[in-house]
């Protein structure tokens, strides 16, 4: 499918270097030029809502990533062991389907075996404004994943664009991003990714503390 787009085209875009760099890895020749255009989020509604659903007790971290094996859940999850007797909690939000259901389970065992369960928070399936809105609310977003056609997947740039800080997995694609409060942690090392989180933390003390967060409230309170 992918040969047929480069050879019937005459252009095509791609949002990294790192997608026009494996056209040419893999395809060889082919008929189209191809254009980088880095993606850009339009956040065309209101996000001062919170998502209507529970009181979190402690500020947050969040991932947005569907449930796939690439995404590489389970390096956040060790961190987060390493982080327990900090006063922080790790929203998850993802898209659970038949083909994916498996991984999903796998990350819920690994929760249960680590003691995590009062600490993490998984929403899936969740309306896209109600995801917005947990990232807006959060300390930051964390994106670990090992591969993404994009710099960082979809869910960076739109943290981006709410001026969150992000937490990225330092793989080729990820190292396109262009933003100065990006963190980058090496992939597979749950013990740098918390060195990382703290730095955040450290940035502004006032991102944690106890200050409950109403998700019935209208307004953000943050």
């Amino acid at each position: 499918l992918f040969y047929k787009i480069l050879n019937n085209n005459d252009c095509v875009i791609v949002n990294s270097r790192k997608a026009k760099n494996d056209a040419y890895k893999f395809y060889k020749k082919f008929k189209a030029s191809i254009n980088v255009l880095p993606f850009t989020p339009f956040l065309d509604f209101n996000l001062n809502s919170l998502f209507k659903r529970r009181i979190f007790k402690n500020k947050y971290l969040i991932v947005c990533n569907h449930f796939w094996k690439h995404k590489n859940f389970e390096v956040v999850l060790n961190a987060f062991k390493l982080l327990e007797n900090n006063n922080i909690n790790l929203v998850i939000t993802g898209q659970i389907l038949n083909k994916n259901f498996s991984y999903y389970a796998k990350i819920n065992k690994l929760i249960y075996k680590l003691n995590l369960k009062n600490k993490i928070f998984i929403y899936k399936n969740l309306e896209k404004k109600k995801q917005l809105s947990l990232i807006k609310n959060s300390i930051a977003l964390i994106q670990p994943s090992l591969f993404e056609g994009g710099p960082g997947g979809f869910s960076v740039y739109e943290a981006i664009s709410l001026g969150k800080p992000v937490i990225v997995s330092n793989t080729e694609v990820n190292k396109e991003i262009l933003y100065k409060n990006t963190f980058f942690f090496k992939k597979n090392d749950p013990y740098d990714l918390k060195r990382k989180i703290l730095n955040v933390i450290n940035q502004d003390p006032k991102k944690i503390s106890n200050k409950k967060i109403n998700l019935n409230s209208k307004k953000n309170k943050n």
